[in-house]
């Protein structure tokens, strides 16, 4: 295939498949991941612009999609992590979440109050709460109550590039601006959480939705099967003792449709069902 077709299909991909794209294959993910290959990304991005929730200002399209639509975590790559920090701009194990990340149950970061230049000395008088200035995402935990989660890695950036000596941090109107700018970025940051938290939500009842149809209509399917092979009077019985054992198997409620491929496996599990459905009738 021609490389401006392939370019052309990048560009109109979501971000989602362009991403599991970019992870098919060596070829793929040199050509995705190149610096080059952010164009395709801009332009998948703009073309499902609708379906996407708001974007974090300071995340490039890779990392956004890496966020959405890719559940591992963030530290360690652990699979299967739904649960998406927000304001943290990541995902996290509940492993990492306590060995990686900065936690605490109270109002504070207990332990990084005062602020620090890389030589360990306090800068002037200042102290800092750092809450104010990190990014902070909450859990609360049945039982245990809530706990706080902040970044050290944002920490150690806040500290070494933007609020050391040498940016004029003891002058009184720098020092104010750089608070003043870091306190509208968490604010903003906020905001944009708070509505990827809407659209996770939609997705969910989204998913939730369309795997509740795709059950229906295999059990539907699987009912019709067993009719064809003369178990009607047993699926039509007023008691449904039939149909209740039928809906505690696995294999009738998997959210996949049903094949003719699948069928005879199927049809191991549930025949002894009906079978015995039939016996008590008699």
């Amino acid at each position: 295939m021609p490389l401006e077709v392939l370019f052309e299909i990048f560009c109109s991909m979501h971000p989602r498949d362009l991403l599991h794209l970019s992870r098919a294959t060596k070829a793929f993910r040199a050509v995705l991941t190149n610096k080059y290959a952010i164009r395709f990304w801009k332009a998948s991005f703009r073309y499902h612009a609708k379906q996407l929730p708001p974007r974090f200002p300071n995340m490039n399209e890779l990392a956004l999609a890496n966020l959405w639509f890719s559940p591992h975590c963030h530290n360690c790559l652990r699979q299967n992590i739904r649960d998406i920090m927000w304001d943290l701009r990541a995902r996290y194990c509940n492993m990492c979440k306590r060995s990686a990340l900065i936690r605490f149950r109270g109002p504070e970061l207990q332990g990084w109050h005062v602020l620090r230049n890389s030589s360990g000395v306090q800068q002037g008088s200042y102290l800092i709460h750092w809450e104010k200035f990190l990014s902070i995402s909450s859990i609360e935990y049945e039982g245990a109550g809530t706990w706080y989660f902040a970044d050290p890695k944002e920490r150690e950036e806040l500290t070494q590039k933007e609020w050391t000596i040498d940016k004029g941090f003891n002058d009184e109107k720098t020092r104010e601006r750089i608070f003043e700018e870091r306190k509208e970025f968490l604010k903003n940051n906020s905001r944009i959480a708070r509505k990827c938290e809407s659209w996770e939500d939609k997705q969910f009842a989204a998913r939730e939705k369309e795997i509740h149809e795709i059950r229906v209509k295999r059990i539907a399917a699987i009912f019709d099967k067993l009719r064809e092979l003369g178990y009607e009077k047993e699926l039509d019985d007023p008691m449904e003792e039939a149909k209740t054992a039928l809906l505690r198997e696995t294999v009738v409620l998997e959210p996949k449709a049903l094949t003719d491929r699948a069928w005879p496996r199927i049809q191991k599990k549930v025949i002894p069902i009906m079978e015995h459905s039939r016996r008590q009738l008699e």
